[in-house]
């Protein structure tokens, strides 16, 4: 008697669609530098439960099996289909960095000014080196602004309540200390731009000025001088064209804390 042939059941709507999508994926992900075999235990984000059901292309993707008794279906890539970790506790991920706590929102040069003139920023802790920054400097700064282009992050702390009564100052500059004082001199008329002071703009220039966007990250008041010293460390110490004696000299702040 000849064996009945199991016809297999066709996908859904959803899982045809996971399916194309993990062989589209596939296109540009090369071969599997790792393989599974049908009823490994799988992750796949946040999805629990997942388990290889079918091995297609010679692994460049997976139909897992997936959620409470494996009651859901889908397709994906290999590169989606990782091994179970064996440790949920991070092993590299500097979680108590002041780094990770930083979080940046966008900022326009006048809202940056406005801080400036009207909450104050100490352009002069202990760490930060003086002006040093000449008149070409400037000038490639606001040829960024002026043709649109990121003239890069700023970083400033808020000094704690006592202190900033006595500095008159809510914030200190820990990173863009010399594009802040470019941006300030410029708009009190202190130097020209290719000939041109600020008060001999014409509108739209300054408008365009002061519309341009940045971004800006603040440490909370909470945090110590010994995160505030690493943070400044960080983020001069990769290629940043700072003087070496200054940053040394963050550097040896930051020991004697230790």
């Amino acid at each position: 008697m000849a064996r009945k042939k199991v016809e297999k059941t066709p996908l859904s709507p959803k899982e045809a669609a996971s399916k194309e999508f993990a062989m589209t994926s596939c296109v540009h992900s090369g071969d599997p530098s790792y393989r599974f075999e049908v009823g490994d235990s799988v992750s796949i984000g946040a999805l629990k439960n997942c388990v290889v059901d079918e091995v297609c292309e010679d692994g460049k993707y997976y139909g897992i099996k997936y959620g409470k008794d494996g009651a859901c279906y889908g397709y994906w890539s290999w590169l989606d289909v990782r091994p179970i970790p064996t440790s949920l506790e991070a092993k590299y991920a500097q979680k108590d960095s002041p780094l990770f706590r930083m979080s940046f929102s966008n900022r326009s040069i006048e809202s940056l000014l406005h801080m400036y003139y009207y909450f104050g920023v100490d352009m002069e802790p202990d760490y930060q080196r003086g002006s040093v920054w000449n008149d070409e400097d400037r000038v490639k700064l606001l040829d960024s602004i002026f043709a649109g282009r990121e003239i890069g992050r700023f970083v400033f702390r808020e000094v704690p309540y006592e202190e900033s009564l006595e500095k008159k100052c809510m914030y200190e500059v820990v990173d863009g200390k010399q594009r802040l004082m470019t941006l300030y001199a410029f708009y009190e008329n202190r130097f020209p731009y290719r000939g041109c002071f600020y008060n001999e703009l014409p509108a739209e220039d300054k408008n365009w000025f002061g519309s341009a966007m940045t971004s800006l990250a603040s440490l909370s008041d909470k945090v110590t001088k010994k995160d505030v010293l690493e943070v400044f460390v960080a983020l001069n110490q990769n290629g940043r064209p700072i003087e070496e004696a200054v940053l040394n000299h963050a550097k040896k702040l930051l020991d004697d804390i230790r």
